[in-house]
């Protein structure tokens, strides 16, 4: 099987049955644990440590009038701004999360009065990796080590939202389309527990709900809004714009600032051999990288070259307004940027992705190109490809711009969550 760093349809569907598998095993929180009070402890140790430095604003009591949810967020925060700032909500609390040191806690205090809990769940891990194992060389596949490393990732988030959830249950649980194991452990988790579930939508045209059945929806695409309305789900349109009004600007034969939009999953040497082909390509350029927010500064290589520079800490608004043009990886802000007025080129072979692992090129909504093909590269056909009345026509078929097609209103959506607070507590 190739090595893809990216959460295929084997795992996902793999992953489901290993949920089930838990909920039959009967794998439930017990209070009665002594590891239950000092878990619990650390838990408010941990919640004192991020009001301190981040400034994290706790309701006191469960008589509360705002909403605390537990926020799943992607790496720029985009939701948890939109809870706080645009829903007015003071719960700066919501991006609360338990790192595996805190379920580590848990399993030591657990382990140190009642060994079998842990053992238990040991035993289910083992059993339940050694199952696919096994079947994967009867079926003649050989997966890649990530792909267990994400098996273990989603059994460890399983049993950390599961403590966590019982000592303090939130009022709703939030996360995004962009599915990891942690995201899929949390929406089975809540669940069982019959929290209420919000989704939201992050990469703008592709949509993958979560295994269960979500109770507010917070989306971009047509697809998606018609999804969600034939589901009897409640509805918000995230961003509202007429795709006519965009107007994608002019490629110069010799641009001045050429972009580079990276995830999170590139490869450091291939990154480097784009960065020689671009110069080959614009010997004159200056090459304006923007990582992903999650990339870690020991993950980012050095350049000596002043033709280099790294765009910190700026939107993506502002970073494609000094760009000619971007060249963009397999990531959804190829499309943010897009929509902004600046022209994308779509390239291959920075990551193990493949090429157009969103699918934006065969939609013929961004240009494409493939990396061995990037010096010849005719500039006029990408100022071709943007000014085509047909690309407008592709850009028409996925976002909503439908008056016909409801949608909640801002207030439908605050109302709709203070209701979620109102039940749960």
């Amino acid at each position: 099987m190739k090595e893809d760093t990216t959460f295929s349809n084997i795992e996902n569907s793999i992953i489901q049955k290993l949920a089930i598998e838990f909920k039959k095993e009967g794998y439930t929180y017990d209070k009665k644990y002594p590891g239950h009070f000092i878990f619990k402890r650390c838990v408010f140790l941990f919640i004192i440590t991020k009001m301190i430095i981040f400034r994290f604003k706790v309701p006191s009591s469960k008589s509360r009038h705002q909403p605390c949810g537990f926020i799943h967020d992607h790496g720029n925060l985009e939701y948890t701004k939109f809870f706080i700032e645009t829903l007015d909500f003071d719960f700066e609390y919501s991006y609360f999360r338990i790192p595996i040191v805190g379920y580590i806690f848990y399993l030591v205090a657990t382990h140190y009065n009642k060994k079998t809990y842990l053992l238990q769940q040991i035993k289910f891990i083992l059993r339940q990796i050694t199952k696919i194992m096994r079947t994967s060389l009867t079926e003649g596949h050989r997966y890649p080590l990530k792909y267990y490393e994400r098996l273990l990732d989603f059994y460890l988030q399983y049993f950390n939202h599961l403590t966590l959830f019982n000592v303090y249950p939130p009022s709703f649980v939030f996360t995004v389309d962009d599915f990891v194991p942690s995201r899929i452990g949390l929406c089975y988790i809540a669940n069982i527990m019959r929290i209420p579930i919000i989704y939201g939508q992050i990469d703008m045209q592709k949509y993958s709900i979560p295994p269960v059945k979500v109770n507010v929806a917070l989306v971009n695409s047509k697809e998606a809004i018609e999804y969600f309305n034939e589901e009897g789900t409640m509805v918000y349109q995230m961003n509202r714009f007429d795709y006519k009004k965009i107007n994608v600007r002019k490629v110069p034969s010799n641009p001045n600032v050429v972009g580079l939009l990276l995830n999170n999953f590139y490869i450091i040497e291939r990154l480097k051999g784009t960065i020689t082909r671009i110069q080959k390509k614009h010997p004159n350029s200056t090459i304006y990288i923007r990582y992903h927010p999650n990339t870690k500064a020991q993950d980012k290589p050095f350049f000596s070259s002043n033709k280099i520079i790294e765009a910190k800490k700026e939107t993506l608004e502002s970073y494609s307004s000094k760009c000619d043009y971007i060249i963009a990886s397999n990531t959804s802000a190829q499309m943010k940027v897009l929509i902004k007025g600046c022209p994308v080129i779509h390239i291959s072979g920075i990551d193990r992705n493949g090429f157009d692992l969103y699918g934006y090129v065969k939609k013929k909504m961004i240009f494409g190109c493939k990396i061995e093909n990037l010096k010849l590269m005719n500039i006029r056909s990408i100022n071709e490809f943007y000014s085509d009345p047909c690309w407008k026509a592709n850009i028409a078929k996925i976002y909503q711009n439908d008056p016909n097609i409801d949608t909640g209103s801002k207030e439908d959506l605050r109302k709709s969550i203070l209701q979620m607070n109102d039940i749960w507590y």
